[in-house]
């Protein structure tokens, strides 16, 4: 698509670069999901156009004044369009991002001391969608998600059916989107839901907003009466690409806010008249709730950003990102040290969270360290930690209440105010940008899978900070990547920032020179290392963290004795892993969710053609098929060595005999079976019965 290259294109900083450890890297940007990158052609037209004319708004005198306020109303307006808000919907712009919003709206709810509601949330809420409501709740239902991590709605209905017995007002807020998983829930149908009990139904779109289509007030044949129309959407527009330096966005009914007429902000722009000793403010929600000087230009910049996206179209996105997700587990199915969080048979885009597992001794590679490396070697921008969403990534995590209970006195400040946060559990998130070229996706994949495979054996060659839990290679300092500071700036003549180099990516060198610093790392020197990690077991601190049973990474010192060795006997002692990251159901097929969310469904595969080249979209249909191919893999893997026949059976088709064939390659069959083994799908399971191979849905 020539839009997705213009956009890539216009991606200011596209081929920055910068000194680091191994040398000069170029950055590639992978945590959109955190913020967006700003675009040229945005930014030129707010220079040549905005700024020339612009000027405060609240007045309609001077064509400064008056041709601002007609871009901010433009805005505005676009915004309106693209998300369905009627005359009934304030669309209302929010200083302080999604969290902002979000307050703006507890404030508009005007809820009295003796009404504290409650409130429903999903398991996979951000901190901004969780806590503010925490404290206004008389309290706060967390509706776990099912097998394929979707919200529970049997276990929503139920709560709801309970709640309403106190005649509180209820309250529904779920995301459309995790920020950890990128899994994408059923908004219409939950709002339905809400509805039906009486309660408000309340949706946090940050993460979801930059991908897919935003429905207000959706209609369907199974909705057709507005039983799906949502009572208030929120979001940052910073997280869409274009959208550093924008507001954040509530679109809320009328009905709900004007339930307070005093706005959650006062002061100017927000009154029709103030006498010395009384005030009148405005009737108009939207001009009443943005108090002050609003952000002009971030309000302008907001409506460009959505019309370039409604441009681009929702459903080529929403493909694309389904697309990449496919991709991404397709070549990361068989790379066994990496762990991916959440479910892959929910729809998602195409956002990933992982942990990278040391196979030999079962820990992990601590999250910043992977990032570290993703950044040092392959200039590849990730995030680490927990997203912001604590409880969520405990549930993916696998750490019950107990052991969090336990963190959180570990994390505590002792008497000397100091915190080992190195022992903080968290994972390593990116996301594929859908205009980014194929070869810079295949360059990130591979990338991610180079380290998953030998990033361990550059921990010695790293130091961490207990207290912070941050790591950096020995011979860098992370101010030393610093380039440029607003202190040495001078105001004259000349320009007040470095020319930015051009030179563009080889992405085939790249990964190259990854592969000499793998390479190298395994060779030594060791004897330098060796110091290093010596003067490492005299910081009290570290050892500290070495004895601590919380533990669950791999340590530097213990990278280099296994790389000294060659072997773990003797050396390595038994270390009891405090968690283990959750395991889905992972069978594939799609469900009604996805049929939500993706236009395209793939063929079902029968016993027909090259198994092994069309194992991606088998294992995206549905049960028949799935049991169909692998009866034929596994007689076809197994006819050269045997003349037994093999059975199959399942929950869903009667017994019967596996059709003859050629083989097509022992390889491919037993590929494929494993790799449902180790995703516990309910699609099928193989047991060995005497000479018979059986398939079973009922074994996993």
């Amino acid at each position: 698509m020539e839009l997705a290259k213009f956009i890539n294109d216009n991606i200011i900083g596209r081929n920055s670069q910068f000194d680091g450890p191994f040398g000069r890297k170029h950055i590639i940007y992978c945590d959109y999901t955190a913020s967006g990158k700003a675009l040229l052609c945005i930014e030129d037209f707010i220079i040549k156009q905005v700024l020339p004319t612009y000027g405060n708004t609240h007045t309609s005198t001077g064509i400064n004044s008056v041709q601002t306020t007609s871009y901010r109303d433009e805005a505005r307006e676009i915004l309106r369009n693209a998300f369905g808000a009627t005359e009934n919907d304030a669309v209302i712009f929010v200083g302080s991002g999604c969290t902002g919003a979000i307050h703006k709206l507890v404030d508009g709810l005007r809820l009295s001391k003796n009404d504290r509601p409650v409130v429903f949330v999903g398991a996979s809420e951000h901190h901004s969608n969780l806590l503010p409501w925490r404290e206004i709740a008389s309290r706060v239902v967390r509706i776990k998600d099912d097998k394929n991590g979707m919200i529970d709605t049997n276990e929503l209905e139920y709560s709801l059916k309970i709640a309403r017995r106190e005649r509180r007002t209820l309250i529904g807020c779920f995301s459309a989107a995790s920020n950890i998983t990128g899994t994408l829930f059923q908004d219409m149908k939950i709002t339905a839901l809400l509805h039906k009990y009486g309660a408000y139904s309340f949706w946090d779109y940050a993460t979801a907003a930059p991908y897919v289509k935003i429905a207000m007030n959706p209609t369907s044949r199974e909705y057709p009466n507005g039983e799906a129309h949502k009572d208030a959407i929120y979001f940052s527009m910073h997280k869409f690409v274009g959208g550093p330096q924008t507001p954040g966005l509530l679109i809320v009914k009328k009905s709900v806010i004007e339930r307070n007429p005093v706005p959650g902000g006062s002061g100017g722009g927000t009154v029709l008249f103030v006498d010395r000793n009384s005030h009148l403010y405005l009737s108009d929600v939207e001009a009443r709730e943005e108090g002050g000087t609003p952000a002009i230009v971030e309000s302008i910049r907001a409506g460009l950003v959505i019309k370039l996206k409604n441009t681009v179209k929702d459903e080529w996105i929403m493909k694309h990102e389904e697309q990449l997700t496919r991709l991404a587990f397709t070549e990361w199915q068989d790379v066994p040290e990496l762990v991916l969080l959440g479910s892959r048979t929910a729809p998602r885009v195409a956002i990933f969270s992982f942990l990278i597992r040391h196979l030999h001794t079962g820990l992990f590679l601590h999250h910043n360290f992977v990032c570290a490396l993703l950044n040092d070697i392959y200039g590849i921008q990730a995030r680490g930690g927990c997203a912001c969403a604590g409880p969520y990534a405990q549930d993916l995590l696998g750490i019950d209440d107990s052991l969090s209970r336990r963190y959180t006195e570990i994390l505590a400040a002792d008497d000397d105010n100091v915190t080992l946060e190195i022992l903080k559990p968290g994972f390593s998130r990116l996301n594929l940008p859908y205009f980014a070229p194929k070869e810079e996706i295949d360059f990130i994949i591979r990338a991610v899978t180079a380290i998953a495979k030998h990033g361990w054996e550059m921990l010695p060659y790293y130091k961490m900070n207990p207290e912070t839990g941050g790591w950096h290679h020995h011979s860098t300092q992370l101010a030393s990547m610093i380039q440029g500071s607003l202190s040495n700036i001078e105001f004259n003549n000349q320009e007040l920032s470095m020319s930015p180099n051009n030179l563009s990516i080889n992405y085939e060198e790249c990964l190259r020179k990854g592969e000499e610093i793998f390479q190298k790392a395994r060779n030594g020197p060791f004897n330098e290392i060796e110091s290093i990690i010596l003067a490492d077991r005299q910081n009290n601190l570290i050892g500290a963290v070495k004895r601590n049973e919380l533990r669950w990474f791999l340590f530097p010192s213990e990278a280099l004795q296994i790389l000294l060795h060659n072997d773990l006997n003797g050396v390595f002692p038994e270390i009891n892993i405090p968690f283990h990251p959750r395991e889905y159901d992972n069978n594939m097929e799609r469900s009604e969710y996805q049929l939500q969310y993706y236009s395209t469904i793939p063929a079902q595969i029968t016993g027909s053609g090259e198994p092994a080249e069309r194992e991606v979209d088998m294992m995206r249909t549905n049960e028949s098929a799935v049991l169909q191919l692998f009866g034929y893999l596994l007689q076809t893997a197994l006819s050269r060595s045997s003349s037994v026949g093999y059975n199959f059976r399942s929950d869903y088709l009667s017994s019967s005999e596996v059709p003859s064939g050629q083989a097509t390659g022992i390889s491919a069959a037993w590929r494929l079976i494993v790799r449902c083994q180790r995703n516990r799908t309910d699609a099928v399971g193989v047991v060995r019965d005497g000479n018979q191979i059986l398939l079973d849905t009922r074994q996993m």
